[in-house]
């Protein structure tokens, strides 16, 4: 989950990616297969997996496909020790890519088409439902399977996205812009057929600095916590589900998460063997762009959306 409303398709934050290279990126997430792509089962894989994640894929073609056309790294590989390549295994994963997640994002809105500088191969996107469908395909065939869990934690992944998404449509119809309201994100997760309003400047989450003052009884410092932190928007980046989870136990030390924290800006999973403090009550590590008044009006936002 990315914090801001930096957009990848910049280069140094001025500088915009040219149509003609994103075109040239997406033909190879397509496998250079922009006319019939939509029967292609890698093509799924290839589109679901930057942005979401498929888990493992149990077929060693399709995995080698997605390695040499696409943007798949290979992770793991056993040899089939008949010197064939049935019983080879080869896992693949699509590492945070922001440029490679826009694109995904594209992808799964029909309104949504890409031309090269010329304006001729347009590709253009599909519907949510479709994704939706050919996300369940490959999982309820076996091409596909959860690395760990179930297949419902990859869909509420995709649901959380699509969520995501249409907001952002909504505000910039060339999905370029991808920092969303997070109230109105919420929303759209418990309704997604709803359509929330934008906040207005009185109704946008404003946080006392009384937990930041030490409790004195001088007249001074009790004026202090009641002085409030100025109206500010909490806005979210949320384009794109990687498998990021905590394996090492070097995340626990402060370099790791520092440098996940500011640095790679994304969120992880806390894998079993990780020693964090509090242990099992921790599930996911996400860094904000706020100190930690501003984690805290998250959290408290989250509660009371969660209890109505």
């Amino acid at each position: 989950m990315l914090i801001g409303s930096e957009t990848p398709l910049e280069v140094a934050g001025t500088t915009r990616i040219r149509d003609s290279t994103l075109h040239a990126i997406l033909r190879r997430m397509l496998l250079n297969d922009i006319t019939t792509w939509k029967d292609n089962k890698t093509v799924f894989c290839s589109i679901l997996g930057s942005r979401v994640q498929m888990g493992i894929t149990t077929s060693f073609v399709v995995s080698s496909e997605l390695v040499s056309q696409a943007y798949a790294h290979l992770v793991h590989f056993h040899p089939d020790n008949s010197g064939g390549t049935k019983k080879a295994v080869a896992r693949i994963a699509f590492m945070p890519d922001p440029v490679c997640a826009a694109l995904a994002m594209g992808m799964m809105n029909e309104h949504w088409v890409l031309t090269n500088t010329q304006g001729v191969d347009p590709i253009a996107g599909k519907e949510k439902n479709f994704w939706s469908e050919k996300a369940m395909e490959l999982l309820s065939s076996g091409l596909c399977l959860p690395e760990k869990d179930s297949p419902g934690e990859i869909m509420v992944a995709l649901y959380m996205l699509f969520c995501g998404d249409l907001l952002r449509y909504s505000q910039d119809k060339t999905l370029r812009h991808f920092s969303i309201p997070l109230q109105e994100w919420f929303g759209r997760l418990k309704n997604p057929k709803e359509n929330t309003q934008p906040m207005s400047s009185s109704a946008q989450m404003t946080v006392t600095r009384e937990d930041q003052i030490p409790q004195t009884s001088t007249k001074e410092e009790s004026s202090q916590k009641r002085k409030r932190v100025p109206s500010q928007r909490i806005e979210v980046n949320f384009i794109q589900v990687c498998r990021n989870y905590f394996r090492a136990n070097s995340w626990t030390t402060q370099k790791g998460l520092e440098w996940n924290i500011r640095v790679s800006k994304l969120s992880g999973d806390r894998y079993g063997c990780c020693r964090l403090r509090a242990g099992r009550q921790i599930g996911i590590l996400s860094p904000v762009a706020r100190e930690c008044e501003m984690l805290r009006a998250i959290l408290e936002l989250a509660y009371n959306q969660r209890n109505g």
